[in-house]
């Protein structure tokens, strides 16, 4: 048997194990659908969907219909309206319908007493976690099938396309996968249904408006552009607009893409991810799955800043990079990997020692963890470098990759500093939520403490020689603002000359970074540090 007949066969068996054989989805299917609440949930489904039609078909007909005679135009322009109507109303359902089925089927399982029994059979952590999710994905799935005869009313107006229908249902589909996602990955946190339900219903509705405005930010701004038709990319990461652009395709980084299939890639990845963190934290079952969560998530995330950056840069800002869209998404990247590193940087502190070891960067462990986040945070700034060349027409002066170095210099430093902050945290504090809530409030503190003293300045009033004004030396922002050109003359003096403050400010979180990691293995055997379930 060859290698290549060896894999397929292996990969066959773990989906038919996982996927079709799994006990957890037929248990929660069966359950799910032999009382009556199923057929009720799925009839109010199609009859609510079926009175938004009805409501958009008069209000609709009343303006289009009679004023143009009811032609074909007007039944066209009908069609449209139907079938967006139908989406919108479907992505408001799976986001109220889709967390609730999933975010409490393992803290059920907690909560029953239950778990011990599943933790005894041959289910390893991966397949309950699978098969919670397929239990409402698939019952997510036949609500939207309840919904296309509905759908072939939309269509038999006119207006829209078999391939839009198509392409509206894969990224509805998607959008259920990610859903279902976040309700196992907060049911595998919470050990009551209560808390996990709220945390996840929260979750989804918070991506529900952030797409919402991302979407509805690139498509408006494509209808107003003089002389171009080019979408934002990642436009349809909200299904709800897919009516209006399924098939279209955006420029990325000098290529164009099916921004249907960006969003539909985002989605699944984002999902899968989710899942696989779920399946380290399913209690009775420790699984190590450092390498494949931590590629992913890098994945991930270049294939989002290429996709947003990239197409933002493109299409939405229409020019050449500024120093001003480099302080805005290199101030970014910063933020995001400080708070990052709440999750990475923080764990058990199993007697190590050496905190800069490269190799362990995929591994699970406190080391790698602190690695790890500094291997984002460079990767992340260097995809951003990228589309900044992918999206330059003419050539970029010599001063702007000089100021795109040195605030890379200070995202690493920072980043740096603010990561053995929770190293340090790990080796004191007895729980892993308190080191992680150290690194958060010292996030805000960095990026949000001096914005609070420069807002006590009054000029014409306060002293701008005060020694208070020199704190701008611990804040991350001062370089990125001066090198952008947005340092204003009004602010109060420093005794920093701010053309060297990316140097001072390096210097001093490189400074925190290594007297912070070699007083950890210290406290750690004074205090013991985080000791995980």
């Amino acid at each position: 048997m060859s290698i290549a007949q060896g894999a397929r066969e292996r990969v066959i068996t773990t989906i038919g194990e996982s996927v079709v054989d799994n006990p957890v989805m037929a248990k929660e299917l069966r359950t799910r659908m032999r009382g009556y609440k199923a057929f009720i949930t799925m009839g109010g489904y199609t009859l609510l969907l079926s009175g938004a039609l009805f409501i958009a078909y008069i209000s609709v007909w009343v303006m289009y219909g009679s004023a143009a005679g009811g032609g074909w135009i007007a039944n066209q322009r009908i069609g449209q309206q139907l079938f967006a109507t139908l989406t919108w109303t479907q992505v408001a359902l799976l986001t109220l319908i889709a967390p609730s089925l999933t975010s409490g089927l393992i803290s059920q399982e907690i909560s029953r007493k239950t778990m011990e029994m599943l933790a005894l059979t041959r289910l390893t952590a991966g397949k309950i976690v699978v098969g919670n999710h397929l239990a409402g994905l698939l019952y997510m799935l036949m609500l939207l099938v309840c919904s296309l005869p509905l759908a072939g009313v939309s269509f038999m107006f006119g207006g829209i396309s078999p391939a839009e229908v198509v392409v509206t249902y894969a990224l509805l589909a998607s959008y259920a996968f990610l859903l279902c996602a976040v309700g196992v990955f907060w049911s595998s946190f919470f050990s009551r249904t209560a808390a996990a339900s709220g945390i996840s219903q929260i979750t989804a509705i918070g991506i529900f408006l952030a797409t919402l405005s991302v979407g509805g930010a690139g498509l408006i701004s494509m209808m107003y552009r003089s002389g171009t038709n080019d979408p934002f990319s990642l436009a349809l990461l909200n299904p709800g607009w897919a009516p209006y652009g399924a098939l279209l395709t955006g420029p990325v980084s000098g290529i164009r893409i099916p921004i249907a299939l960006a969003a539909f890639v985002l989605h699944s990845m984002s999902g899968l991810l989710l899942l696989l963190v779920a399946s380290t934290h399913v209690r009775y079952q420790r699984v190590n799955r450092a390498l494949s969560i931590r590629a992913l998530f890098l994945i991930t995330t270049l294939l989002f800043i290429w996709l947003g950056l990239g197409g933002f840069l493109e299409t939405v800002a229409g020019r050449s990079p500024a120093l001003a869209d480099l302080a805005v998404f290199g101030s970014m990247v910063m933020v995001a990997a400080c708070l990052m590193a709440a999750g990475f940087a923080t764990g058990e502190p199993t007697g190590q020692r050496r905190y800069l070891s490269i190799r362990s960067a995929f591994r699970n462990n406190l080391s790698g963890g602190f690695v790890f986040t500094l291997l984002w945070a460079l990767a992340a700034y260097a995809a951003m470098g990228f589309c900044f060349v992918a999206a330059t027409n003419n050539p970029t002066g010599a001063g702007f990759w000089l100021a795109y170095l040195k605030i890379g210099l200070v995202t690493l430093t920072v980043v740096a500093g603010v990561s053995a902050v929770g190293v340090l945290a790990s080796s004191i504090a007895k729980s892993r939520g308190v080191a992680a809530a150290t690194v958060i409030l010292c996030t805000v503190l960095l990026f949000l403490g001096y914005v609070l003293v420069l807002n006590c300045y009054q000029p014409g009033f306060s002293n701008p020689h005060s020694p208070v004004w020199n704190l701008a030396v611990l804040w991350p922002m001062t370089p990125v603002t001066y090198l952008a050109e947005g340092w204003s003359r009004a602010w109060p003096k420093t005794s920093l000359p701010l053309g060297a403050s990316w140097l001072f400010v390096s210097c001093i979180y490189t400074v925190a970074c290594l007297i912070a990691l070699n007083l950890a293995p210290r406290a750690a055997e004074k205090f013991g540090g985080v000791r995980e379930e």
